[in-house]
């Protein structure tokens, strides 16, 4: 059966930290108070990994945690480490000691991937990356529940379309370095309350955008998710002159028109807008009637119209943002916003819907 943490009887998690502080005697303590221990992977063999783990089983019946880095490419600058090499020279002669050289490897990543598939803790979390879909997929079937350490909407998005359980949000203070998915961007400012609140609507957003767009809300679950994948490939190209909504929401927009071409070389049922839960409206039973005509007109409009509108004024991004989903100039979303709302004034009139 695969843990949930309502069995914990503490609500505490011992965080693994590689490099030493994070031992099997502390994951051990941890668990034995009610919470749960995580076994560090990082900077280890995967024989060593193996060992920890085993020590910490043997020092207590409560769950175990281990934690796996996931390997990223170097983004070092060569002259920049020689000559801090050269800085300390003077130190290291002082104390007696040799400078190690640079090493770039993905530290063992397979065969530790391999020694928890054999021992199997409870929990697997990740930490510098989402490991490919078929990793978790492995591990989940195995019984481990899996996270993985996000520091921004979009990598939350990728974590959870990749299959992982559950996500380890980190914020501004989360300590000495943060757990970004490139080594290359500076992770956001924001508290951790404002990040797990973007979390939440970002990914609402890329639902309701492909739920609405593609006209079928029973399909939205799987585009959301086949955005978020296409996004994990799309990574190396980000280069983040965009939010990271309006970067997904066009990657959304990709998504929905391959998927109306493919349903257009398979003819099938049509499926109408639930305007009602793509809105999220609570309104009461009474104007159900409104609804229904509501959904009526907007799809009464032009294709290109609708999106504007759903963009602006439903999803809240600006006219220069949603030029940016749109790939066309922000007059262009200007002209399409102002030409849905006439048509749909004027067609609310006609069906006497001026409320």
């Amino acid at each position: 059966m695969v843990l949930g943490f309502w069995d914990l009887e503490a609500p505490i998690v011992g965080a693994p930290m590689a490099g030493g502080p994070g031992t099997p005697e502390l994951a051990a303590a941890v668990s034995n108070a009610g919470g749960m221990g995580f076994v560090p992977g990082g900077y280890v063999s995967p024989e060593r990994l193996a060992d920890d783990i085993a020590a910490a089983r043997a020092l207590t019946t409560g769950p175990i945690g281990a934690n796996m880095f996931v390997p990223q490419p170097s983004v070092a600058d060569y002259a920049q480490l020689d000559y801090y090499a050269q800085r300390l020279d003077q130190v290291a002669e002082h104390y007696g000691v040799e400078l190690g050289a640079p090493r770039f490897d993905d530290d063992a990543w397979q065969r530790k991937l391999e020694v928890l598939a054999d021992v199997r803790p409870e929990v697997v979390s990740f930490t510098f990356g989402t490991p490919p879909p078929d990793v978790l997929r492995w591990f989940g079937a195995l019984g481990m529940l899996l996270f993985v350490t996000v520091t921004s909407t979009y990598e939350a998005g990728v974590a959870v379309a990749a299959g992982a359980d559950g996500l380890v949000v980190q914020g501004p203070g989360a300590g000495g370095h943060r757990g970004t998915f490139a080594p290359d961007m500076e992770p956001g400012t924001e508290s951790l309350d404002e990040l797990l609140d973007k979390i939440r609507a970002t990914h609402r957003d890329v639902w309701r955008s492909v739920a609405y767009l593609g006209g079928d809300p029973g399909a939205a679950d799987d585009l959301t998710q086949e955005t978020f994948l296409r996004a994990i490939a799309a990574l190396p190209r980000f280069a983040g002159r965009s939010s990271a909504k309006t970067w997904l929401l066009s990657i959304a927009r990709r998504v929905v028109v391959d998927q109306i071409r493919y349903n257009q070389s398979r003819p099938r049922a049509q499926h109408g807008v639930d305007v009602d839960k793509v809105l999220e409206s609570h309104r009461p039973a009474r104007n159900f009637e409104h609804l229904v005509e509501i959904r009526m007109l907007l799809d009464g409009l032009d294709a290109d119209r609708r999106h504007a509108l759903l963009l602006t004024q439903v999803l809240g991004l600006s006219y220069a943002e949603a030029a940016e989903v749109c790939g066309c100039p922000v007059g262009t979303i200007r002209s399409r916003v102002a030409r849905a709302r006439e048509e749909l004034i004027t067609a609310a009139e006609r069906t006497h819907l001026t409320g």
